[in-house]
């Protein structure tokens, strides 16, 4: 490999998942292959995240995690976490967090399975409407 780019980086990136599994394996723990770095023509930064597995073998998202100890400085409520709500004529599951985006805090999944960003306080209006099970 002479440089980095977009085609070569996603052969690289598939083996570097690959031994990252072998590695959480081999130790007992998690790895969350959520993709993503950054790059230039002659260096490549990739974000490894390894996780414990808790006795109860159920891993948390960290916005999940993010939800339950932010939702109520955000207008929210804990247990609205994977409630369904009514949004824009469409059904949608609250499903987390991430603090670190200002505008669009609230992490929710459709149909599909695709997540969105939300606004927290627009969240708020439809789940304070009337959640669904």
């Amino acid at each position: 490999m002479k440089e980095f780019n977009r085609q070569n980086l996603k052969a690289l990136h598939a083996d570097i998942n690959e031994a990252c599994r072998a590695i959480a394996k081999k130790h007992g723990i998690h790895y969350d292959a959520k993709g993503g770095g950054r790059y230039s023509s002659d260096t490549f930064t990739a974000k490894v995240e390894f996780i414990t597995i808790p006795d109860s073998g159920v891993i948390e998202d960290k916005t999940e995690k993010a939800y339950k100890q932010n939702a109520v400085y955000y207008g929210l409520k804990p247990e609205w976490l994977h409630k369904k709500v009514r949004y824009g004529g469409e059904l949608w599951e609250i499903v987390g967090l991430k603090t670190t985006s200002r505008k669009y805090p609230v992490l929710m999944k459709n149909i599909n399975g695709k997540v969105y960003k939300f606004v927290a306080s627009d969240v708020a209006v439809y789940a304070n409407a009337g959640l669904e099970d």
